[in-house]
């Protein structure tokens, strides 16, 4: 199926009414992010650790911000790619999602659901599955994002279901850090075709982003072996990997009023045998997702701030597999509205206080399964709401102490506590000790719930959420204003851990199966030689275990070592050189065998301006061609797939 050429024809007179409307004589000043220290990058304000901006060394977590510099001159294209670049953030692709595990927790074909992801502080997970989308299924190309705010460990007490692992939140770009309009294609190997347009204006005291998207590939051919049969095409998966996929977002924001709205829709081919699907290139996936938000703060000055929200949200999935003999179909919508206030009152300089809520209605939460009959169908209703507070305190002059937490109630569920403590000793300038404990839960979704097949599977309305508790430790060393150094040393449990289950009679069920274990240590150094060389350096140490009862072993689809660098080299006035590496140990797969460990290598070249307004890049992922495995779940005949070979992207950028 194609895109509906009016949904073509709309983002092209987005493209040109944008550049109409805004274009002018004189062009804003240019800001160039690659002007900025490292002590200017390590000030980056962020406001995904606390709910309102602070520095990351101020942050109860482990925090990292990837900058517009980092997105620019690393060539980074989608999320996926940019959480490769962090310590702890273990990627991987099934060849139609994109996946992160985060400090070695990563129970495969999760949807992502135990990470909380949002575009400018909403939230982007749905509600059928509360999953979050992570790669180019997104729809939100880099080339539109400021920074990258990436917070580590349980989120709950702030942000509610499924902030287990982490929170990410992904802050767009302004007048005041972006060029005026910039107009961003990429042509490269598997017939990519990608097209990214910003827009940043401020008109008196409003602000306007303007920022669209859209894409093309074929993607790769396969040859898997688990499907080397005559009614499979004898293994070969030829013209099954495309995709194709736009987005779009706008916000409009002032002193008193933001209005957000935010469009993307995706549709990929399945190359992959999944479902027991045929190799025939009728099996594909589609997504979408929008939200509209009016966002009101009707109190803000330096001293408290009041901000009001009202959303609306809206979510659907729909499937289509080619299974020997007949094709079958299923679809997922959700669709929820609600609204949700914060109150910031710094009584002192000493002292930051939040409280808030939030209602929500979910009117639609609906998953529909058919093939020449309703195999299954059923919508169900809820709402949930949630109150939360937050105190921290510097009480002695080189002592801080954050006290809060969160109720969440769900309709239909259990109701669920999220207390976060933490205590921050700043020795000196250059040394920083953090404790922090924090709790975390993750509701059960609509398909773990109600989902049932005759004779294959049966619902399950008496599941408990998924709980965790973390306890981390990190010390944070600034010797100098050239290199920052941080090590975390953290352990945290899971309880009521939700997976599938085969019972006694072969009908498989969600169940409150097991628990988790995990410690390790997160070890970060970012440096900056002189003006033109910065880069990065971490290595993580992680283990995981998954159990009861004494009856614990090693959980799969995670690495026990990690090693991560980046490094950007600027030639003044000509250019700017970027790689990126990785190197991972083993992951053991859901059949108790273990991929191989690999290096991978990715590296960008990009021009400064040529004759004011043009730029041009060179990106090669897996510059060496690196072969290697990711395991995927028990719905892939294959144990494991290969991940992305070599694949060389050429950017020209017109820039205003």
């Amino acid at each position: 199926m194609e895109f509906r050429k009016r949904e073509k024809s709309l983002f092209i007179w987005i493209i040109l009414f944008s550049m109409i409307l805004f274009i002018e004589p004189a062009f804003a000043q240019e800001v160039n992010p690659s002007d900025m220290t490292l002590e200017e990058l390590m000030n980056v304000q962020v406001v995904a650790s606390s709910k309102y901006e602070q520095n990351p060394s101020q942050a109860y977590a482990t925090v990292s911000v990837i900058t517009s510099q980092e997105i620019s001159h690393l060539g980074l294209k989608n999320l996926s790619e940019a959480l490769n670049l962090l310590m702890g953030f273990s990627g991987s692709t099934d060849r139609i999602y994109s996946y992160a595990g985060v400090r070695g927790f990563a129970m495969m074909s999760d949807c992502n659901d135990r990470i909380l992801l949002m575009l400018n502080n909403h939230i982007l997970n749905e509600n059928v599955y509360g999953g979050a989308l992570l790669g180019s299924e997104l729809g939100i190309n880099l080339d539109m994002i400021d920074r990258i705010e990436v917070v580590r460990g349980p989120g709950s007490a702030l942000y509610g279901t499924g902030a287990m692992t982490g929170v990410i939140n992904l802050i767009t770009k302004s007048s005041n850090n972006a060029p005026f309009i910039q107009l961003n294609t990429r042509l490269g190997s598997l017939s990519l075709k990608n097209t990214t347009l910003t827009v940043t204006k401020r008109i008196k005291n409003t602000e306007i982003f303007i920022g669209g998207n859209w894409e093309e590939n074929n993607g790769e051919n396969f040859y898997f072996k688990e499907l080397d049969n005559p009614l499979y095409n004898n293994g070969i998966s030829r013209g099954n990997d495309w995709e194709k996929l736009n987005g779009f977002y706008t916000k409009i924001n002032n002193d008193k009023f933001t209005f957000s709205f935010f469009t993307t829709g995706r549709k990929k081919g399945v190359p992959t045998g999944t479902w027991n699907t045929l190799l025939d290139g009728k099996t594909q996936n589609q997504d979408y997702r929008q939200y509209a938000e009016i966002e009101y703060k009707p109190i803000n000055d330096r001293t408290s701030k009041l901000v009001l929200k009202s959303f609306i949200d809206h979510y659907k999935f729909y499937g289509i597999y080619s299974n020997p003999g007949k094709l079958s179909f299923d679809q997922s919508i959700g669709l929820w509205y609600g609204v949700s206030s914060d109150y910031y009152y710094n009584p002192s300089p000493k002292s930051n206080i939040l409280v808030g809520g939030e209602f929500r209605y979910n009117p639609t939460s609906n998953y529909k399964q058919w093939d020449e009959k309703i195999v299954f169908d059923k919508n169900k209703p809820f709402y949930n709401y949630s109150i939360y507070a937050q105190y921290d305190w510097n009480f002695l002059p080189k002592f801080h102490l954050l006290t809060g937490g969160r109720f969440d109630d769900y309709q239909y569920s259990h109701y669920s506590i999220s207390p976060r403590l933490g205590l921050q000793y700043h020795l000196n300038e250059q040394n920083r000790f953090k404790l922090i404990y924090s709790e975390a839960f993750r509701s059960p979704n609509f398909n773990e719930q109600y989902y049932e097949s005759p004779g294959e599977n049966i619902s399950n309305t008496a599941l408990k959420p998924e709980k965790i508790r973390n306890k981390e430790f990190i010390w944070e060393y600034e010797p100098n204003h050239f290199i920052s150094t941080s090590i975390s040393i953290y352990h945290y449990k899971m309880r009521n851990l939700i997976d599938q289950v085969e019972l006694d009679n072969g009908i498989v069920q969600f169940q409150n199966f097991t628990n988790g274990t995990g410690q390790g240590i997160d070890a970060r150094l970012r440096f900056q030689f002189s003006d033109d060389f910065i880069g990065a350096l971490s290595y993580s140490l992680q283990k995981i275990t998954i159990g009861k009862d004494n009856n614990e072993y090693d959980a799969t689809n995670y690495p026990r070592h990690q090693i991560k660098t980046s490094v950007i080299y600027t030639l003044p006035e000509i250019l700017h050189w970027g790689i990126n590496g990785v190197f991972e140990t083993q992951r053991k797969t859901n059949a108790d065998q273990y991929t191989r460990h690999y290096i991978l290598f990715n590296t960008n070249i990009s021009s400064v301006r040529i004759l004011s307004h043009w730029q041009v890049a060179l990106k090669i992922n897996n510059l060496f061609n690196k072969r290697y495995l990711m395991p995927v779940g028990f719905e892939f005949p294959e144990d494991s797939i290969i991940q992305p070979g070599r694949t060389i992207q050429g950017l020209i950028s017109l820039i205003f």
